[in-house]
């Protein structure tokens, strides 16, 4: 067994050698990191839908990878960016329109029965 006097002289060791391998981060590349982490942490995803009747039971979600329309939101493809989602909207000459929904624990929550208001594309 080592002694915890061995152990710490280690680890200040390893630290030693991190400090010389690596230069300490800029404010910008910090400010970069905190931005990224912030945006990690927003829950907010669009769906693009298509609505068959004015009700939410007969509401299709478009599924990018497969060019599909979908029965459920778990089959919709989730945007990050409305931007993004934006565009793909615009490849499908509107035929269909951006739902504003939130994530918790990977889950999506914040689906209403009745349809929320529509997000203009542009």
């Amino acid at each position: 067994m080592t002694s915890p006097k061995r152990a710490a002289q280690r680890t200040k060791r390893r630290s030693d050698r991190f400090e010389d391998e690596y230069e300490p981060l800029t404010k910008a590349e910090i400010r970069e990191l905190q931005r990224r982490i912030k945006d990690s942490r927003d829950p907010t995803r669009y769906l693009i839908v298509s609505r068959l009747l004015k009700t939410a039971k007969w509401t299709l979600y478009y599924n990018v990878t497969d060019d599909v329309w979908a029965m459920d939101q778990a089959g919709g493809t989730l945007f990050k960016r409305r931007k993004t989602a934006n565009a793909v909207l615009k490849c499908l000459k509107g035929r269909g329109e951006l739902m504003k929904v939130s994530l918790a624990k990977g889950k999506i929550k914040n689906i209403r029965r009745r349809f929320p208001k529509r997000i203009r594309v542009g």
